[in-house]
């Protein structure tokens, strides 16, 4: 009963499956005229989602951080089929908030609402805790979670008369908190809880909401000189104690890291594949409620992020004592140290006394497979005699009371001799 109840829920998954696949292709949805804003336009992911609206005729009003990024989004898109309006915005501003709604509201045609509502922009503070400040929590809050708050409730209204779509850009540090990305990873957990919360609030007005969470790709927030000089700066303003309690080389150490691994393929240049993503969550009739966006974030964190902390936290101190630890000697008292330094014989330990539960383990399923194949034999060996003794005329009994029975005679005849 129960497997076929689950073959019946597989056949109608794959068969939603396929028809929202058909509905998508066959029914594609008319963008000319749909208006849509976007947030941090000018680079990166948000940038070219602006030229990908355009190009289907959708009108945009592309927030840019700053006045070069409005000039350029006005000549790249100056010949498109859409229409783009950019405009400075500041989402750490209440007031540039206030100014960029009213831009907005002057625009839209009579009636119209906004389709979607893209939050692409934020903003990123790198290093261990230690080394930052709460004004660094709070610039990054301002910009990630409650500007963008801020945000969404003043084109909230908008979004409900034309029955659309919210769109966050979170990340993958949403999923799984990083160490040295405090901030940022703060920043995007509330910033999922935030969108869960809102999706199931605005169901019943038919508004969607969709979480967008990319791995590593090539923008300007992830350039291999962005990053180790967020971790420079972020050491260099820490106090002169908690600077010696990590040491000058676990610094260079993590800025060395960060700098290969973004100029490795790691940190992909497939932009388009989050760009896609956008699209698909701004324009799609079935659009999804999550999209995890890239290789490493489907096959790496994802899975780490599923297991359980414990595990997740092994896996971090084995990359650790790889790649570098901070400079503990110096607030450790000798006998920290030594545990310290000890580590590696106590894991030695662990896995031998593991080794040894092991083995004893398989050797005792030996010896029970030994006694079940010994009485396995001691049994046949029964009914051959059994078999062998019917043949001798000897009805049920073994061969052994045959044998006796014979020597038996022999005694009664020597007797009567």
């Amino acid at each position: 009963m129960a497997y076929s109840l689950a073959v019946y829920a597989l056949v109608l998954y794959v068969c939603w499956q396929l028809l929202k696949y058909a509905v998508e292709v066959m029914f594609p949805p008319n963008l000319r005229g749909r208006c849509v804003v976007c947030i941090g336009s000018t680079t990166g992911f948000g940038h070219e989602f602006v030229l990908r609206c355009a190009q289907e005729g959708m009108t945009v009003f592309a927030g840019c951080n700053s006045p070069k990024g409005v000039q350029m989004l006005k000549e790249k898109c100056a010949n498109l089929p859409g229409i783009v309006h950019p405009f400075n915005i500041d989402l750490a501003s209440k007031e540039s908030i206030e100014k960029a709604f009213e831009f907005v509201s002057e625009r839209l045609p009579p009636g119209a609402g906004i389709h979607c509502v893209m939050n692409n922009a934020g903003v990123v503070r790198m290093g261990s805790d230690d080394w930052l400040t709460v004004e660094d929590y709070e610039y990054v809050f301002r910009v990630n979670l409650f500007g963008l708050i801020h945000l969404t409730k003043k084109f909230k209204e908008h979004v409900k008369l034309a029955k659309g779509r919210i769109v966050f850009c979170s990340s993958i540090c949403g999923r799984f908190a990083f160490p040295l990305y405090g901030p940022y990873n703060v920043s995007k957990f509330a910033m999922e809880a935030y969108c869960d919360t809102i999706r199931r609030e605005l169901a019943p007005f038919g508004v969607h909401v969709a979480i967008v969470e990319p791995g590593y790709f090539r923008t300007p927030m992830t350039t291999p000189e962005n990053v180790p000089s967020s971790f420079e700066r972020s050491y260099r303003q820490a106090p002169a104690h908690i600077r010696e309690q990590y040491g000058e080389d676990f610094l260079q150490k993590i800025k060395k890291i960060a700098h290969d691994h973004l100029s490795s393929p790691a940190n992909s240049p497939h932009v388009e594949w989050v760009v896609d993503v956008y699209f698909h969550a701004a324009t799609a009739h079935f659009p999804k409620k999550r999209y995890v966006v890239g290789l490493d974030a489907n096959l790496v964190v994802m899975p780490i992020a599923r297991l359980p902390a414990e595990v997740q936290d092994f896996l971090l101190w084995i990359v650790g004592l790889l790649q570098g630890q901070p400079n503990l000697v110096t607030i450790l008292t000798p006998a920290a140290q030594w545990r310290r330094y000890d580590l590696f014989r106590i894991v030695g330990a662990i896995v031998l006394l593991i080794f040894i539960i092991y083995t004893v383990h398989r050797l005792n399923a030996q010896n029970e497979k030994m006694n079940e194949m010994q009485l396995k034999m001691a049994e046949s060996l029964k009914f051959v005699q059994a078999v062998v003794g019917a043949e001798l005329g000897i009805g049920n009994f073994s061969m052994a009371a045959h044998e006796e029975e014979e020597q038996t005679k022999l005694e009664e005849l020597k007797n009567l001799n």
